[in-house]
């Protein structure tokens, strides 16, 4: 595996075109989540870097491709075929010999049916001078279309896998997901605590959702229940018993995760954060749907999808960090309450 800069990874393979999955160890995958893989066909007798073939600028004809699933699948492989065994979903046509198509600003995009007469998927040729602005300008066509279906047809549909093929340089890049790895239950459970619980369950909705404007949303939540309700109830009445508490610096840490996406923000105090960038820069522009030049924030664009998923990394790992330490003053607390005098 090589070079890894904000969540994309380059991969190379040698002489075997068709091996186009890929195992990796659960400790060289990245944070649990969406990244872009982009793979090189590489040759024994090949003198050239085949990296070279990410800086041609020609144009050239790309094959895009948009898996479409019911649900959403957690791979432990890097799989770069088409892979239509779990594709498909709630939409179908009057008769199964149709092979629809839309007109786009793109071209036509034609969509299939899987065996179950389900459309899996959605696909368009495209020619332009780079697998990236071939993704940009098939995801620019082909989102619009899916969200006016999903209004006319009152269905979800969620879009797997955005695949593109750079047939001339034997490049392919697509999106994949890394799967959580497997972790020890706690041993022992001791206290849940009650004034947590709303923290709990919003930390376990951003888990269970693959959104980053929602997960956002609730980890922006846990960080202002924590700030402007559950830390000053607690200091009151704290205060008011005559319990003196600890109180740690909370710091945003220097991870791997944030250094790829926002070194900026590492050592910043979480709180001077929560209250500057992320409520200015992404809660009030989620939460109104407003942008800062005035203009309705369309959550289907790349670019914004992209800013909060990079975001989600740094929210994530701050709210964590507020749950833990409220639960250790907790402690502090029954643990001076129940002390002799």
């Amino acid at each position: 595996m090589n070079d890894r800069e904000l969540g994309n990874f380059v991969l190379e393979k040698g002489d075997a075109p068709n091996e186009s999955k890929i195992k990796i160890p659960g400790d060289k995958m990245g944070v649990p989540g969406t990244h872009r893989v982009t793979i090189i066909a590489t040759h024994s007798s090949q003198d050239s870097d085949p990296r070279s073939a990410l800086d041609d600028k020609s144009v050239r004809k790309f094959t895009c491709l948009a898996i479409l699933s019911k649900k959403h699948v957690w791979l432990e492989t890097i799989d770069g075929t088409e892979n239509l065994d779990q594709a498909g979903s709630f939409l179908t046509t009057k008769d199964d010999s149709d092979k629809p198509f839309v007109n786009s600003k793109s071209g036509k995009i034609f969509f299939e049916k899987n065996s179950n007469s389900e459309i899996c998927k959605a696909s368009c040729e495209i020619e332009t001078t780079s697998i990236h602005q071939a993704r940009f300008l098939f995801s620019e066509s082909l989102i619009p279309v899916l969200d006016f279906i999903c209004v006319r047809a009152n269905v979800p549909i969620l879009v797997e896998k955005i695949h593109i093929k750079d047939t001339k340089n034997s490049l392919q890049s697509f999106d994949t997901t890394w799967p959580y790895q497997k972790k020890v239950l706690p041993p022992e459970i001791l206290w849940v605590e009650d004034e947590l619980a709303s923290a709990y369950a919003l930390f376990r909705e951003s888990k269970n959702n693959i959104s980053p404007y929602y997960k956002f949303l609730c980890h922006y939540k846990i960080m202002e229940s924590m700030y402007k309700k559950i830390r000053p109830d607690f200091f009151t009445k704290a205060k008011r018993e005559k319990i003196e508490i600890t109180k740690t610096k909370e710091l945003v840490p220097d991870h791997p995760d944030i250094l790829n996406w926002h070194k900026e923000f590492i050592g910043k105090p979480i709180s001077t954060l929560f209250q500057n960038e992320l409520t200015k820069d992404y809660r009030n522009a989620i939460a109104h749907f407003l942008l800062n030049d005035g203009n309705f924030i369309n959550i289907s664009r790349g670019e914004i999808r992209g800013k909060y998923d990079k975001i989600v990394s740094v929210s994530e790992i701050c709210a964590f960090i507020l749950i833990t330490n409220q639960e250790k003053m907790f402690e502090e607390y029954r643990s001076k309450k129940n002390a002799p005098p």
